[in-house]
């Protein structure tokens, strides 16, 4: 019985291996496949999750940024945390503001690994100097606490509390 079989598998040897080997191509081709894939998706994440929270981060930076010029051009003579004043609140509120923005960043970003796309690299860069001690206005555990508490956690979003 085995003599007929190794006969068999002798005289259809290049069939046999053609059949072996065009399968092993196909795993491996599936394999390469699905790490593209993967690899492909990560980075359309990365682009998406950049995509979504640069724009908010860029304008709660610009409006600090602006206050902070016009109180500049003024030489802080428009600083006034007096009870009576009405714009007290305003300064420290785009603070927290900018901070909750980057505290979302934060939370949501967990899961994406930003250093695959370009723009995500500048974002961590841009992070990192943020907490640097030589940036800093307050120490980078304050930051965080303000950015928390400026921000209202409902059904995996995060709206900002209103002035």
């Amino acid at each position: 019985m085995f003599e007929s079989i190794a006969k068999a598998f002798a005289d259809n040897w290049p069939t046999v291996s053609s059949l072996i080997s065009g399968g092993v191509i196909v795993k491996v081709a599936e394999f390469g496949w699905g790490v593209y894939h993967r690899r492909r998706e990560k980075k359309q994440t990365a682009e998406e999750f950049v995509d979504t929270h640069l724009g908010p981060l860029l304008k709660s930076a610009d409006e600090l940024m602006g206050k902070l010029h016009s109180l500049v051009k003024r030489d802080f003579t428009d600083l006034n945390f007096a009870p009576d004043n009405p714009t007290r609140f305003a300064l420290p509120y785009l603070f927290a503001r900018f901070w909750a923005q980057i505290e979302i960043i934060r939370q949501e970003g967990l899961s994406v690994s930003l250093t695959q796309e370009s723009r995500g690299k500048r974002l961590i860069s841009f992070l990192d100097c943020l907490e640097s001690e030589g940036a800093r206005i307050v120490d980078r555990t304050a930051q965080r606490a303000i950015g928390e508490i400026t921000l209202e956690g409902k059904d995996g979003k995060w709206p900002l509390r209103s002035f």
